[in-house]
């Protein structure tokens, strides 16, 4: 899919990975409906131009704002191309809100037809992966994966045709490489099915 002219939503998209991307996708010519943190939306809006970005609110640990964030997509531009959701919690003491965040609204974007792509932060090299909540490997040693990487990998799902749903797993190898899953694969692996 050619990214000029096509409608994406970003979640999370204040900082790190989410903002990386948001800058990224409105570099290649997208039109950006996100809605996450008022920092973020007055320079994207400075950058880019108010016809090319407008904001959205949307919290992700609630399915009925992903649906309003869809209908409001679609009244404004009659068509939504790309979903990217990078919201994401770690925080297990709340292990309804961590399902409904990290895996019902993946599905919630998946079963609405969108172009998807999620990624796992722990093993990212942002300033949240590096704040002492690292996911770490069996030898208890972080080996983030460059945010550059995850952001390249994000624009090749959005470009290749063949990958819908998918999700990229930063791995903890500390060979600063990626690779894909597919939604089935993922919960295989972590057998919640």
């Amino acid at each position: 899919m050619k990214i000029e002219g096509t409608v994406a939503i970003v979640t999370g998209a204040a900082q790190g990975i989410g903002k990386a991307v948001t800058d990224r996708l409105l570099k290649h010519g997208a039109r950006m409906l996100t809605r996450d943190g008022k920092a973020a939306e007055e320079e994207f809006t400075q950058k880019y131009g108010p016809d090319r970005v407008g904001f959205i609110w949307c919290d992700v640990a609630y399915l009925e704002t992903l649906t309003d964030a869809f209908d409001e997509t679609y009244k404004k531009h009659k068509r939504l191309d790309i979903v990217v959701n990078n919201a994401g919690i770690q925080d297990e003491s709340q292990w309804g809100t961590l399902v409904m965040v990290n895996y019902e609204g993946d599905t919630a974007f998946t079963n609405g037809g969108m172009r998807v792509a999620d990624v796992c932060p722990g093993y990212v090299d942002t300033a949240l992966g590096n704040s002492g909540n690292l996911l770490l490997p069996p030898d208890n040693q972080p080996k983030p994966v460059p945010m550059e990487s995850v952001v390249d990998a994000y624009i090749q799902i959005v470009e290749d045709d063949s990958m819908n749903g998918v999700v990229i797993t930063a791995t903890p190898t500390g060979n600063n490489e990626y690779h894909f899953k597919s939604n089935e694969e993922i919960d295989k692996e972590l057998n919640l099915f």
